[in-house]
């Protein structure tokens, strides 16, 4: 096949996939059989838990390290992690090459360490590489701003660089590699038997990822949505063969009405080490429940509970439990606060809960039959919402699994 007509993916590979040399070497053989075929642009995450270990070692060096020099950093983990991968490609015999974001030209606007795309310079440039037959491993997360200042993407900040290359690029597909095999109604991991989609929309992984699940960053799902870049998410050939997976886009190619009959799916999103913040003795008045979401705003899942008593308030709401010292440091001098213990979040999603039929009651009476107590429920139109202690998440699971047929 002439290498200038040959089709383009884009692959990204998160820290789990690249964490160990015999991981990357796996990673850099399913490279080597797609590129027998199509051109193909990488884009990798730091390896392992490599990210966590650099914040850990900037705040013992400085607690309040400048968000500056924590990009700085942070972004030099990719950049391993591209050149490990190249290094691999090039051991078995592919011509590749890594890319850091400055050499890319990925310009990014905002703080250091929470940037947002503006747009990728270096696309001819990148083009004509590819052309001549090479592959390119292209670090993740990390942008320059205009004057030629690091800024790094935040959360699902290596999905949304593949996105973005991908849209840029004109891709064929963005594939996703992740330590399942696709979106399941339910992680996989707590019920073995749960049920795996084929297709998804982004509305529905979108309601999965903001309330939750960890296969997708709802960022990079909202950027795919807002481009039009179906995504397939597929297990990471360090983890298993890769086949089969999950399509994620506006519409089931499958499907050949112009008008579908859609289908809307439950999932069941699990956040372990979740915390209920309790603000009481508050006074009953314009401003105060303002006043306290704008101090956390940031950490806040889900919505909140509000309860009143005699002219006295309180306010309920829970975060991930790594966050419990930035709230209590932006709460405690000015409010009385309670922190409870580690609870574990479910959340059934899915467009169908906007039509009723009981699905509050149902899901509450599955709980029950199982023994499962319900510490706080919080609904919206396509979400609700629930806080269990972390002992009974197994049996929790499964009976709304069974309840909501999402297993397979």
């Amino acid at each position: 096949m002439d290498v200038k007509s040959m089709p383009l993916v884009v692959q990204k590979y998160g820290g789990t996939s690249v964490e160990d040399p015999e991981k990357i070497m796996a990673v850099a053989n399913h490279i080597k059989k797609t590129a027998d075929s199509k051109h193909v642009v990488v884009v990798v995450s730091a390896m392992g838990q490599s990210t966590d270990e650099i914040i850990e070692l900037m705040e013992a060096v400085n607690p309040d390290c400048p968000e500056r020099e924590m990009a700085q950093a942070l972004h030099t983990g990719e950049i391993l992690s591209a050149a490990l991968l190249a290094a691999a490609l090039k051991k078995i015999g592919c011509q590749a090459r890594s890319m850091t974001s400055h050499q890319m030209r990925l310009v990014a606007s905002g703080e250091h360490t929470k940037g947002r795309i503006i747009e990728i310079q270096g696309i001819e440039e990148t083009k004509k590489i590819l052309s001549q037959g090479e592959i390119l491993v292209c670090a993740g997360f990390q942008g320059i701003s205009s004057d030629q200042e690091i800024i790094t993407l935040g959360r699902g900040g290596s999905d949304t660089t593949a996105v973005a290359l991908a849209y840029t690029l004109g891709a064929e597909s963005c594939e996703i590699y992740t330590d399942v095999d696709g979106v399941y109604a339910l992680d996989p991991r707590v019920v073995l038997t749960a049920k795996r989609f084929d297709f998804i929309t982004f509305g529905e992984m979108l309601q999965m990822s903001a309330a939750g699940a960890g296969v997708l960053m709802d960022r990079a799902v909202t950027l795919a949505r807002d481009l039009n870049v179906p995504l397939r998410v597929l297990i990471s050939p360090s983890k298993g063969e890769t086949t089969g997976g999950s399509l994620v886009s506006y519409r089931d190619p499958s499907e050949s009405h112009i008008e579908t009959n859609s289908v809307s799916r439950l999932g069941l999103a699990i956040r372990k080490k979740v915390v209920i913040i309790t603000v009481f003795e508050l006074v009953d008045k314009p401003g105060v429940a303002a006043d306290i979401f704008e101090a956390v705003s940031d950490f806040v899942i889900g919505d909140a509970i509000q309860g009143q008593s005699q002219k006295k308030a309180t306010i309920y709401f829970w975060v991930d439990i790594k966050d419990i010292e930035a709230v209590k440091n932006r709460l405690q001098d000015k409010y009385q606060i309670e922190i409870g213990s580690g609870r574990v979040c479910l959340t059934l999603v899915g467009s169908a809960l906007k039509e009723g039929k009981g699905y509050l009651a149902r899901l509450t009476r599955a709980l029950a039959d199982a023994e499962v107590n319900i510490e706080m429920i919080s609904t919206s139109g396509t979400s609700i919402l629930l806080i269990i202690a972390e002992e009974k998440l197994q049996q929790a699971a499964m009976a709304v699994a069974q309840k909501f047929d999402l297993c397979s």
